[in-house]
């Protein structure tokens, strides 16, 4: 009623208080269909026995007017001028006669571009009032040649009027329907709005006692059927078969206007030698509401299928609309606005609806709620249990898509605690299960065992970028060409194919070491600002690392950014190099101390066999080995008994400590047998022995020695001249 692109509501009342007659009372849209202003403006100006009032513009000033049936009064006419509603009937019906009238539809019957008024009454069956143009209205019922005689004496009865184009010959016909009689369905056909014929019979529509009738192209065919409900009894279909396509159909969009497009002006021209002829002429909502009689919001138009058309669309908010050369057979939708004009003009409504609806908020409730407890999980996780970027990402992502998953499959559900406290329930145990799992896990880690493996495994990687090791020459390597990097050197293929291999073999190695030993620092709660800037650090270079993969890309970096990156580099290293002093010196000895604890225990055993032990020094005592005190005692152990037994009495066993950068190497030297070139390797493998031992002692000296990156080798073997044993060791950190 007031273009605000809402639509309000108009109630249409028959009785008032006391059994007095009604009236008609507005309510305003005034907040998207949740605050409503009642409107009683309209109260003493149609105060009545009203049975429907219509809402179309009837003077062509794009303002709505009204029209109201009166039962027992004279209909009126009031015209919209834009403030208020003036009741002009006297003047614009002509005549304005009470003739008891029942319902009523306003078609534009002769397609000259303005609504013309149908209305039953008890008296004449049927009246036509042809619109001038300008909203004024004469009588013109005798276009209606039909005997309705033998119904006048029914006085009382209900008569429901549906407007269509049933035969799609560009006119709108009319469908009568007497409720309270028999043969109660009367079909006239519009000719050229020359005259209406009767055409019940042709049409076929069999005797029926009708209560509603609907029209609407319901099998999507083209034209247009008939449903009509039926009490006592079954409801009824009649379908229109023509299946012509000599239709167009429009279906306007309103977005600043109201969606469903009432109050929409239609207007189709044919096209005729490059001039337009109006051949019909619709306003959306003007005949399809009625009382028991109702239509589908879609104007509905009968042409030629040998022509073309135009079409001039205008919303009730003033947008117009024209489309141009339309073949029939068509149902077109024409929206107001489309894109993202008709997304901001929406956008305010939506949010606003969105936000009122209490489903809607108990859902933003639960996922606001639900996000508090994974984002308080996982706070919690990395406190307790040091989770990384990675891996709390992951865990947000599987606890948001649980919630997701919980909300969809329990959206239907009539249960308020399924349906709402299921979600909470399960994003708690997608965050609760993670933390059980770390619970357990670190109680676990609480075992000496477990934490011993970790911590070797941990060695075992640092060992890797040790003085020396592959993983350490990849990255010194890397460093040295980004700090070398010129212009002129990047355009070369060698140069860059030697940046290439180099960080092909990053990717490949380099890189899963660096990842893993963030792995087990953090299972192993090690708190350090060098594994916090490893983890920063290893990020930027991995996404540099990943977009060099060609010559032209390597030219496209500025050189800045390779010193940069060979800065990042030599930060890496620096904190690989704390971190593993950290760890070595839990795996570190003074040798000089073990070796002289070893010679104390073998002292007595040496004597008795007439053999000597020496030991000759070469570093100081400070120096320590890569290698737990208890492991080089138990080598030590297993040499020397090897050296005692292949020795001859008067003969002399003699350690040797000493270094060659960057190795610290223990020799022990016997007088003994010797041993044959041939078995120099057997006697490192598992079970072989040349005295009838059981062959485990030289194996594990082998393996202990490797797990820490040393190695056992007999530098020197005559037979009967004696053996040097050599085991070669990494320097270690002193405490």
């Amino acid at each position: 009623m007031d273009k605000d692109g809402d639509l309000d509501l108009c109630y249409t009342f028959y009785y008032g208080d006391s059994s007095k007659p009604g009236a008609d009372f507005l309510l305003i849209n005034k907040g998207y269909g949740n605050n409503w202003e009642v409107d009683t403006s309209l109260q003493q100006k149609t105060s009545g026995w009203n049975v429907q009032t219509i809402f179309a513009d009837f003077n062509n000033d794009d303002l709505n007017d009204l029209f109201i049936i009166n039962r027992w009064r004279k209909p009126q006419l009031l015209i919209n001028n834009g403030i208020t509603f003036i009741d002009e009937s006297a003047k614009r019906l002509s005549p304005h006669e009470l003739s008891e009238n029942y319902s009523a539809g306003a078609v534009d019957f002769d397609n000259d571009g303005d609504l013309d008024l149908f209305v039953s009454s008890d008296q004449t069956i049927l009246q036509i009032f042809k619109n001038d143009g300008h909203g004024y209205f004469h009588e013109a019922s005798a276009q209606l040649p039909i005997d309705f005689s033998q119904l006048h004496q029914r006085v009382g009865q209900n008569i429901l009027l549906n407007f269509a184009d049933f035969n799609n010959d560009g006119f709108v016909d009319i469908l009568i329907n007497l409720t309270s009689m028999q043969n109660a369905l009367h079909l006239l056909i519009n000719d050229s709005a020359k005259q209406f014929i009767d055409q019940t019979n042709l049409y076929k529509l069999k005797p029926a006692q009708a209560n509603i009738s609907v029209t609407a192209d319901f099998d999507a065919d083209g034209d247009l059927d008939i449903l009509t409900a039926h009490y006592p009894g079954f409801n009824k279909f009649w379908n229109n078969n023509l299946n012509e396509k000599n239709f167009i159909r429009v279906i306007p969009k309103g977005v600043l206007s109201n969606a469903s497009g009432l109050g929409c002006k239609i207007y189709l021209y044919q096209n005729y030698n490059g001039k337009e002829k109006l051949v019909g002429y619709r306003q959306l909502g003007s005949n399809e509401f009625s009382l028991q009689a109702q239509a589908e919001l879609v104007a509905h138009f009968g042409v030629d299928t040998s022509a073309h058309y135009n079409l001039r669309v205008k919303f009730y908010g003033g947008k117009e609309k024209y489309i141009s050369n339309i073949c029939p057979g068509q149902t077109i939708v024409v929206e107001e606005y489309a894109g993202v004009t008709a997304a901001l003009i929406m956008l305010p409504g939506s949010l606003y609806r969105l936000f009122i609806n209490r489903e809607l908020q108990i859902y933003l409730a639960i996922i606001v709620f639900s996000i508090l407890i994974i984002l308080g999980g996982i706070r919690l996780g990395i406190n307790l249990y040091h989770w990384n970027i990675k891996l709390s990402s992951i865990l947000v992502a599987a606890s948001v898509s649980v919630l997701w998953f919980i909300i969809i499959l329990t959206l239907r559900s009539e249960h308020f605690g399924v349906k709402y406290g299921f979600p909470v329930l399960f994003t708690f145990f997608s965050m609760f299960l993670p933390h059980l799992l770390f619970f357990l896990s670190s109680r676990q880690l609480k075992n000496p065992l477990v934490k011993e493996k970790l911590e070797e495994e941990l060695l075992q990687l640092f060992i890797t970028f040790s003085h020396g090791a592959w993983a350490l020459r990849n990255l010194n390597g890397l460093q040295l060409y980004f700090q070398n990097v010129t212009q002129d050197n990047l355009g070369s293929e060698k140069y860059a194919e030697h940046i290439f291999q180099r960080v092909k073999t990053y990717n490949d190695l380099t890189k899963n070491n660096l990842t893993k030993i963030l792995g087990i620092l953090n299972e192993l709660k090690i708190e350090s600002i060098h594994a916090a800037n490893l983890a920063s650090d290893l990020q930027t270079l991995n996404g540099f690392l990943l977009g060099v993969n060609a010559t032209t890309k390597l030219q496209l970096v500025q050189r800045e950014q390779y010193i940069s990156i060979a800065q990042t580099i030599a930060r890496i290293k620096n904190h690989i190099a704390n971190l593993r002093e950290n760890i070595y010196i839990r795996f570190s000895c003074n040798p000089n101390k073990i070796i002289e604890e070893t010679l104390l225990i073998y002292k007595n055993e040496a004597e008795e066999a007439g053999i000597a032990l020496h030991y000759q020094k070469e570093i100081s005592e400070e120096l320590s080995v890569l290698l737990k005190g208890d492991e080089l005692a138990e080598i030590l152990a297993n040499l020397l008994t090897n050296a005692l037994r292949a020795s001859k009495k008067g003969s002399t066993i003699t350690l040797h400590l000493y270094r060659v950068v960057p190795k610290i190497h223990i020799d022990v030297i016997d007088e003994g047998m010797g041993i044959p070139t041939q078995n120099w390797q057997k006697i490192f493998e598992r079970g072989f022995s040349q005295s009838k031992s059981t062959g485990e002692g030289l194996f594990y000296v082998k393996q202990t020695l490797e797990k820490y990156g040393g190695r056992v080798s007999i530098k020197r073997s005559e037979p009967g001249v004696g053996t040097t044993m050599s085991l070669d060791l990494n320097e270690g950190t002193t405490k």
